[in-house]
């Protein structure tokens, strides 16, 4: 007979903490940010409470919140780096290590993008607009070198379109462990096919297509886990 077990029923307080905490790493609340009231979060969620409180306390205590009497209950600032860096130093970067780390970076690149278009003003959508010229330039010279720096630069620029801590610094951490890498990658993608990519990414944010733009960049990391994987054939 299969082996069938009871559904587990969720409870209501690891519901409303799941929101929470997926609000706060989508940048929806920042560090600094107080949260709302526990009689408001309890008017939000429609639930108890106890089932509020709960859910704020198990917030406390992975350290993504903070309670100040008197004041409110506030967001932390948390150093993806000290929790990231030693766990991603300790797996050497190969041909075959890559291909998982270009598959996280996806993920990361595609909630990235998202809220980039979502949130970017003006002027960092002509931050981006610049970068991409800069590109432009370094592949028509054929200047790879620059080419990489720019594409770094770029990306970095996304993320930090995306008002969100966690996704910045953790880009920035794949940003240093595979940069080598991102320069042979380059040189196996034509800078024109790679131009275009970038081309229609700045367009996409810069006219808040979030979908569209989550579209480029997975269709562009993609492009560059099949070159990997022709470096293992």
């Amino acid at each position: 007979m299969a082996d069938i077990r009871p559904i587990q029923k969720i409870k209501v307080s690891d519901e409303v903490l799941e929101q929470l905490k997926q609000s706060i790493l989508a940048g929806d609340y920042k560090p600094g940010d107080r949260l709302p009231s526990e009689k408001a979060l309890c008017e939000l969620f429609q639930v108890s409470r106890i089932s509020v409180r709960t859910a704020l306390h198990k917030l406390a205590a992975i350290g993504l919140i903070e309670t100040r009497n008197g004041e409110g209950t506030f967001v932390c600032s948390f150093d993806t780096s000290a929790v990231l860096l030693p766990l991603m130093q300790d797996i050497a970067i190969t041909p075959e290590t890559i291909l998982e780390l270009l598959e996280f970076r996806e993920g990361i690149e595609r909630l990235g993008c998202r809220l980039a278009a979502r949130r970017g003003n003006e002027s960092e959508n002509e931050k981006l607009l610049s970068l991409y010229k800069l590109m432009e330039a370094d592949a028509h010279t054929g200047n790879q070198e620059l080419f990489t720096q720019h594409d770094i630069e770029f990306h970095r620029q996304i993320s930090k379109m995306s008002a969100n801590a966690f996704i910045e610094r953790t880009l920035d951490i794949i940003d240093d462990l595979y940069r080598a890498h991102l320069r042979q990658m380059n040189q196996k993608i034509s800078l024109l096919r790679s131009l275009e990519y970038h081309r229609d990414l700045t367009e996409a944010i810069g006219n808040g297509e979030e979908a569209r733009a989550e579209s480029i960049i997975s269709a562009s990391i993609r492009e560059s886990m099949r070159q990997v994987t022709t470096w293992q054939a």
